[in-house]
Formats: structure tokens, C-alpha cells, sequence
């Protein structure tokens, strides 16, 4: 009976420390990621130069990282509809289709399981997103949905 017991009592502590692990794993996942520029390495050079064009109109996301939500923007992302809401969002504009980007960098950030890559990209001939670091995320073999964006040309030989 004692055996039993100290199985019983094992298992409860088991139990409770694989479920801490759990809640404390995701918590670590939640909110913003440092965005790390790798626009100096060689893996941007298949990118750099780039003019890719939009297939559909696009939501531009204005987001701040802020804790408290200030309206500061840190980073505006390109999203297809319907886009995404919430607290972080600063602000929102819809992109017309056949708007050209130009890639001029490259960012990423890191989850528990794996990496997402973004492509920061000048908007060509729209001044609102001038003063933006503006980003579209990329595919895990740092190419553009095929679906959204079209490549216009590439400045690579």
C-alpha cells in the first residue's frame, strides 16, 4: 500500500511539473520576437534588388511592440485580406493591387521550433510607408507567395 502511495504521490508531482514546463514553454512564445537584421549576410543576396509586384490589394499593418500599445509603429507588415486586428495594430491601409516593392533587406526572428523570415521592402511611388521599416513575410526558401506577390524583375545577374 505504501508503494502504491508513493506511485500516486510521484505521478501528482509528475504531473505538476510537466504541466509548469508546458505553461512556461508558451508563455515564452507569446508576444513580440526580436526582429534580427540579416541584411549584411550572404542568404540576402538571392533577394537583394528584388521587384516583386502584388497580385491583390493588400492590408498594410502598422504594429507597435509597445507592452502598453503606444502609437508608435515598429514595424508595418504587408498582409493579404482580411489582414489581422487587435491593440497592436497602429493603424491600417489597404495597398491597391500592382503595387511594386523593391527588397532592400532581410529580417528574422525566432520561435521555439523554427525561424520566420521577412523581406523589408521600399513601397514604390507611395510615400506613406517612407518613414516604415515595411516587411512581407517570406516563404521557409526565402521566396514570396506565389499566390500574392509575382516576381517584376531581379537586379542578380
Amino acid at each position: 500500500m505504501r508503494l502504491i502511495n508513493q506511485l500516486s504521490y510521484s505521478t501528482k508531482v509528475i504531473s505538476k511539473l510537466l504541466i509548469a514546463m508546458i505553461l512556461i514553454f508558451n508563455l515564452t512564445g507569446c508576444g513580440p520576437k526580436e526582429y534580427v537584421d540579416l541584411s549584411h549576410t550572404e542568404r540576402f543576396s538571392s533577394i537583394s534588388g528584388v521587384v516583386i509586384e502584388n497580385k491583390k490589394k493588400l492590408k498594410a499593418l502598422g504594429v507597435t511592440f509597445d507592452a502598453n500599445y503606444k502609437k508608435r509603429v515598429d514595424y508595418v507588415f504587408l498582409k493579404s485580406f482580411p489582414g489581422t486586428s487587435g491593440p497592436e495594430i497602429v493603424f491600417s491601409k489597404v495597398v491597391s493591387k500592382g503595387s511594386l516593392f523593391k527588397v532592400v533587406g532581410l529580417y528574422s526572428t525566432d520561435t521555439a521550433f523554427f525561424s520566420r523570415y521577412f523581406a523589408k521592402v521600399e513601397v514604390v511611388g507611395i510615400d506613406d510607408f517612407s518613414n516604415y521599416t515595411v516587411l512581407v513575410e517570406l516563404n521557409d526558401n526565402l521566396s514570396f507567395d506565389k499566390n500574392i506577390f509575382k516576381v517584376k524583375h531581379s537586379q542578380q545577374p
